[in-house]
């Protein structure tokens, strides 16, 4: 048996194992401050003991000869939500309904808008719109009204109109956003959604306020015109005789409708571009000042209206108004301080540098 004693240089070290003195180990200190083991005394018999709990605490710097340390696994990757389906348009589809001609392939809708299926969109009131190309059409009428006279050539760029007039449901999006005075409505057929019918009693400042918040503004009447009646200058949206069934106004009043009716309800009140009930339904505000000679001084292209007037242009058939004044170069007006249970709008966009040609 080796003496346990520790000479010069040299320490005992007793390690123990649950309590218990389980080996005597005599170290020699070198240079460095690690040890050497010089002699053991084994002890008893018995199972070898346990391994000391780890210290916790920071240890020896680790040593030349140290392996290096793994790279820290990467965790799984969050994938970004996909993005909401865009809601669909306010107006549903009507059954039997014909739909508007197609977009010309290559058409880029501009931002805020989307496409599908052929069909643009406003993403911000979900209004469907239909596009107007650039070019020329015939407005006003000959031996009619003194102030339609004289009809002329008038080339417009290419605009977005909505299909529909702007419905009640659309308007209470934004009242309830911006806080806009509410507009009272007549009251609805029974069974009728009074959301989806034009909203009426708006104030031309409030039409116009909607239309910029929806990213839009209001038709001139020259637009408002060509979006009704095509290119060839037609007296009615569907040919040139008048048709009281054609549209909602007070000849019509032999179907279900006693006053305004949901959008879309008349399918022969159809613009040769697809924008639905502009020759009844309601009537609608459009941008310009009202001026009775102002087709006599108009220049030919883009007319925006005169510079100032006492009262606004709207257009339109409406459910109170006769059908033969349903033509689609009729013109009205009224003070853009007043409101009518007749008279409500719709929006347009015009198309920096037109749309590509329909191929």
């Amino acid at each position: 048996m080796p003496d346990p004693r520790p000479g010069p240089g040299q320490v005992l070290i007793r390690v123990r194992a649950a309590g218990v003195c389980s080996r005597d180990l005599i170290a020699r200190f070198d240079a460095s401050p690690n040890f050497t083991v010089i002699d053991t005394d084994p002890g008893p018999k018995g199972p070898a003991a346990p391994p000391p709990a780890p210290v916790e605490g920071p240890g020896p710097a680790p040593s030349a000869e140290s392996p290096p340390k793994a790279a820290p696994t990467e965790g799984p990757k969050h994938e970004p939500p996909p993005k909401p389906a865009e809601p669909p348009p306010f107006v549903p589809a009507v059954p039997g309904l014909p739909l508007p001609p197609a977009l010309p392939k290559g058409f880029a809708p501009p931002e805020g808008f989307s496409v599908k299926d052929g069909r643009i969109y406003c993403i911000k009131d979900r209004a469907e719109m239909v596009l107007v190309p650039e070019g020329e059409f015939t407005r006003g009428s000959a031996g009619i009204e003194k102030e339609e006279e004289p009809p002329r050539r008038i080339r417009l760029g290419a605009f977005l109109v909505d299909r529909h007039e702007v419905t009640l449901g659309q308007y209470r999006r934004f009242w309830e956003e911006k806080g806009r005075d509410w507009p009272d409505q007549p009251p609805p057929e029974a069974g009728d959604d009074p959301d989806l019918h034009p909203v009426v009693s708006v104030k031309w400042k409030d039409a116009a306020a909607y239309a910029a918040w929806a990213g839009k503004r209001l038709p001139t009447e020259a637009e408002w015109e060509k979006a009704e009646r095509g290119v060839e200058g037609q007296r009615y949206p569907w040919g040139t005789e008048e048709d009281p069934a054609a549209c909602n106004t007070v000849g019509a009043q032999q179907d279900a409708f006693v006053r305004l009716a949901p959008a879309g309800r008349f399918p022969r009140d159809a613009s040769p571009f697809g924008a639905l009930d502009m020759a009844g339904n309601a009537s609608e505000w459009c941008s310009d000042w009202y001026g009775e000679g102002y087709y006599e001084t108009s220049p030919e292209s883009d007319p925006p209206g005169p510079v100032k007037g006492a009262q606004r242009v709207f257009r339109g058939g409406n459910w109170k108004l006769d059908s033969a004044l349903a033509r689609c170069s009729a013109r009205n007006r009224l003070a853009d301080t007043r409101a009518t249970e007749y008279l409500g709008f719709r929006c347009v966009l015009a198309i920096p540098g037109g749309a590509p040609p329909a191929k």
